[in-house]
């Protein structure tokens, strides 16, 4: 079996995993389609951008709190910065700052192998591209 893809299946298969003291659910399909909603570039490995901080608290509010409540969130940009910021006043900031390096590689390892492209006028590309 492919070592890329048997990364990927391991990542959205493990048990929840534990990130900086905060439990977070597997990764799914779900999840990545909220991470590319709210534009986190996280999911795409970059760790090193604007407004970083919002982007790896945003990645563990929708991996921790009620999937209902991110779900509603994430469809109001202004409710989503509201319920983002409210979950990371409970994160102590050395827990939060170890949390970066560890969400790079989980999301590193979600998206190994993903290729897709939609044709005939979609804006689809695939996430390593």
């Amino acid at each position: 079996m492919n070592e890329q893809i048997t990364s990927q299946e391991k990542a959205f298969n493990e048990p929840e995993a534990v990130v900086s003291g905060i439990a977070l659910r597997p990764l799914s399909a779900g999840t990545l389609i909220l991470l590319k909603q709210t534009k986190n570039p996280l999911l795409e490995g970059n760790i090193d951008g604007e407004d970083r901080e919002f982007h790896v608290a945003a990645f563990l509010y929708i991996h921790s709190a009620d999937a209902k409540a991110v779900r509603r969130a994430c469809a109001d940009q202004s409710a989503f910065r509201e319920a983002v910021l409210e979950f990371a006043e409970g994160i102590s900031i050395a827990d939060f700052s170890k949390s970066a390096a560890q969400i790079k590689a989980i999301c590193e390892a979600s998206v190994v192998g993903m290729n897709y492209e939609v044709k005939d006028g979609g804006d689809e590309k695939s996430p390593n591209a």
